[in-house]
């Protein structure tokens, strides 16, 4: 799987051939940032689900409550899918009122 790059192309704006009907979750890469909001947004507005990865990258901060604050702002900035191999601490950051 290799996560899709924010690109303003002729395959997400429709043209291209993806058959957007049968898509339903995007890989978008290993971090959130802010330069994929267009991304997000196009996916979204195609009905399509943004996943980052968290495995290899925000899993190994050393201190659970960086990890927690990295996989709400994950959320925060867009993504659906947290993709992790500590899904409960995604779990407990993700509940209310954490």
């Amino acid at each position: 799987m290799r996560p899709l790059q924010p690109r303003p192309d002729e395959e997400l704006r429709g043209g291209g051939r993806n058959p957007w009907q049968n898509i339903a979750i995007a890989y978008v890469g290993s971090k959130g940032v802010p330069e994929n909001k267009p991304l997000y947004d196009t996916l979204h507005g195609r009905g399509v689900k943004v996943m980052v990865a968290t495995a290899p990258t925000y899993d190994k901060l050393p201190m659970m409550k960086q990890r927690a604050a990295a996989y709400r702002k994950v959320i925060e900035d867009g993504a659906d899918i947290v993709e992790s191999d500590r899904p409960i601490e995604v779990a407990d950051a993700l509940k209310v009122g954490n």
